[in-house]
């Protein structure tokens, strides 16, 4: 088993993606009698060749990603769907250290579809659908894990991120039904912790950093702390060009209580009873554009220089 999956791996993965992606590791383990599978070192990333072709016929995916992983530990592993069926089952599957980096070429208008492309599959099910009828998964685990994702902007890319954060997902199920099911991340409940202070979100207009989250929905909250909104002074007196109007605030803390996920048609939704944000200062500042021009830097009008609004600052999550 070992061997096959050694030797097969990486092919079945460059299949499964038209030869988009190459997954390659340093070592794999398999524990036979104690359903374990260990797998140290692993990259998933686009393949220099394919990924060149693709940008320069204007082709490349919606959304492609580079992953690097130190260890992935599956245990309690129903190793006989390799002789009678097609159900693969966990009763864990932990993944220390991954460093999960997604990229958006292209800059988002809700409003258009663009084009899929080969590279894209409809949903995560079709990538296991050749060799699988089911996935499940009892408990699954990422730990100090850094996740970014980077978003085409005309200025400067937005760049949404979590580092060192916890995250445990409870009864995965991944089968032709998942992505019609409703269920948010294909599972039941999950929970994400941090380990330190974020810097969520960073584009041309603002930084957005904050302290503690916690996010449960077993436990159906959200409590984020120490929120801070920092205008990007610094770059837009590099570049000479100023927004009309700019917000600076800090909040000590945002809940939302009795919060819902529910996907539906490919999109996510979140439902909740109550949003408190406890104390906080906020700043609206209208710049003089006429002193602007004085000083020989460009006022831009906020809206037309990047079209940010709220909802756009959400729409990727």
């Amino acid at each position: 088993l070992e061997g096959f999956l050694r030797d097969q791996l990486n092919n079945k993965v460059s299949e499964a993606t038209n030869g988009f992606y190459q997954l390659t590791f340093d070592d794999l383990k398999v524990g036979l009698f104690n359903g374990e599978l260990q797998i140290t070192g692993l990259d998933l990333r686009p393949d220099s060749t394919v990924f060149a072709q693709c940008e320069k016929a204007d082709t490349l995916p919606d959304v492609y990603f580079k992953i690097h992983i130190d260890t992935i530990d599956f245990k309690g592993i129903n190793l006989t769907w390799r002789i009678n069926y097609r159900k693969l089952h966990f009763d864990l599957f932990e993944i220390k250290k991954p460093v999960v980096e997604l990229y958006n070429p292209y800059i988002i208008n809700r409003n258009v579809k663009s084009p899929r492309t080969d590279n894209n599959p409809d949903d995560l099910y079709e990538m296991v659908a050749p060799f699988f009828d089911e996935v499940t998964v009892k408990k699954l685990n990422l730990e100090h894990a850094f996740v970014s994702y980077s978003m085409y902007d005309l200025i400067t890319p937005s760049v949404y991120a979590l580092t060192d954060v916890s995250f445990h997902a409870y009864e995965f199920v991944l089968n032709d039904n998942s992505s019609k099911s409703g269920k948010l991340l294909y599972c039941d409940n999950f929970d994400f912790t941090t380990n330190q202070e974020q810097s969520l979100l960073k584009n041309s207009q603002f930084k957005l950093n904050a302290g503690d989250i916690r996010l449960n929905t077993k436990d159906s909250l959200v409590h984020i702390a120490g929120v801070q909104l920092i205008p990007q002074k610094d770059l837009w007196d590099s570049t000479h060009i100023w927004p009309s109007n700019f917000v600076e605030a800090k909040i000590a803390s945002v809940d939302i209580r009795g919060v819902f996920f529910t996907r539906e048609n490919g999109e996510n939704f979140l439902d909740a009873r109550s949003f408190t944000i406890l104390p906080s200062e906020i700043k609206y500042v209208l710049i003089d554009t006429l002193g602007l021009k004085k000083s020989k830097k460009t006022p831009v009008d906020t809206v037309a220089r990047s079209n940010w609004s709220l909802f756009s600052v959400i729409s990727p999550v």
